[in-house]
């Protein structure tokens, strides 16, 4: 689909890959994309060769540094004292 706001393949494996490529606009739809989009799914609905759609997008750089950026406070947490204030007392009986 040269020119589309989708790519599209089928490998030899039987998996089909649609990829939204408009990283410029971090992969926004619009009415272009959903018919390249309803183009693919018909092809999928209609090739035996394809087993299963792996749905992605083309990352737009800036979009890439952020999403590491937040992972990377995920995966650190927040600070155990932080955490230490937001809990509520436990019940104590009376």
């Amino acid at each position: 689909m040269a020119g589309s706001d989708v790519l599209y393949e089928v490998a030899d494996d039987g998996v089909a890959t649609l990829t939204f490529n408009r990283p410029e606009v971090l992969n926004a739809l619009r009415r272009q994309t959903t018919d390249d989009v309803l183009a693919v799914l018909e092809d999928v609905r209609h090739n035996d060769a394809v087993r299963c759609l792996l749905v992605t997008v083309l990352p737009h750089d800036q979009l890439m540094v952020e999403a590491r950026a937040m992972a990377a406070k995920l995966a650190a947490g927040p600070p155990l004292a932080q955490q230490a204030e937001r809990r509520e007392p436990r019940y104590q009986g009376r």
